[in-house]
């Protein structure tokens, strides 16, 4: 699972990467999660970023510097509108894991499933796109 052959990701996708600010929890098990910054989403896939160590703690057989196979997760988020809020849940694939700097990472996962909040995934991804930020709250 490593970037070492993605010379850009961008050339690989079918649908365009919206760049995000977001807050998500990332479940490996039902009780081992931890919280990281959504990057970019698009109707397939989201980079989510945290703290190197954070990764390895929860996945300590993947690392940046060879290949592994693909791990199931479970991402969650809300998205809040005016008085509504939205739990979206994925079920998502690692797909890569790099460094960027000596204490964080970012991870690239496709998404496999969207188990709850499709409609307001969709909506999500329409306002991003449109250059629009929904009014959104951390996870916690």
């Amino acid at each position: 699972m490593s970037d070492e052959n993605i010379e850009n990701p961008a050339d690989r996708r079918r649908y365009t990467r919206y760049e995000a600010t977001q807050k998500a929890e990332v479940f490996f098990d039902p009780e081992r999660k931890l919280i990281a910054d959504i990057i970019d989403l698009s109707y397939e896939g989201v980079c989510i970023e945290a703290a190197s160590n954070a990764f390895e703690h929860m996945l300590p057989a993947m690392d940046s510097s060879g290949g592994y196979d693909k791990v199931p997760l479970r991402l969650c988020f809300d998205v809040i509108k005016g008085n509504y809020r939205g739990l979206i849940q994925l079920l998502v694939s690692t797909v890569y894991l790099k460094s960027i700097s000596d204490d964080k990472s970012q991870m690239g996962l496709d998404i496999i499933d969207v188990e709850d909040g499709i409609l307001e995934l969709s909506d999500y991804i329409s306002q991003l796109e449109d250059g629009l930020l929904l009014d959104v709250k951390p996870m916690g």
